[in-house]
């Protein structure tokens, strides 16, 4: 077997074990990612700007996926390309950036509600089909 195809199997191994990824039991080797996951960090991220800030760099929308990504990381903490690239990723799913709301003197950046309900109902999926235990409901899974 190729050497990297075997550190890719490891990897995905790992992820099953920690619980963010769903590896079918089969040669095809598909995987699922635990949207349970995803829905944890969207709900969590600190996407507010300020209205100085923002009006600097609203019209570079690249530039503005960037700020909000390394927004989403304490000042202090050490962060890699690849987490801000993760949590860019993220943000152009998950957050309306177009249109944010005005908050005291910030612009604060929304969930897009259709595309949340979808992870919420795709959680409910994996949930029923036993790939993931429940984490973030507080009701029972039949219930939703």
């Amino acid at each position: 077997m190729d050497e990297n195809l075997r550190s890719i199997i490891r990897a995905m191994k790992s992820l099953q074990k920690k619980g963010l990824l769903y590896i079918e039991d089969n040669v095809e080797l598909k995987s699922e990612v635990n949207y349970q996951f995803i829905l944890n960090i969207v709900e969590n991220l600190d996407l507010t700007i300020d209205i100085e800030e923002y009006e600097k760099i609203k019209d570079n929308r690249e530039e503005l996926i960037y700020q909000l990504a390394l927004l989403s990381f304490g000042e202090k903490q050490l962060v890699s390309d690849f987490e801000i690239e993760f949590i860019e990723g993220i943000i152009m799913n998950y957050i309306d950036i177009e249109d944010p709301v005005i908050l005291f003197d910030d612009y604060v950046f929304v969930q897009k509600k259709n595309v949340i309900q979808e992870l919420y109902e795709k959680s409910v999926i994996q949930i029923k089909e036993k790939k993931f235990p429940k984490m973030i409901f507080k009701s029972r899974v039949e219930d939703i």
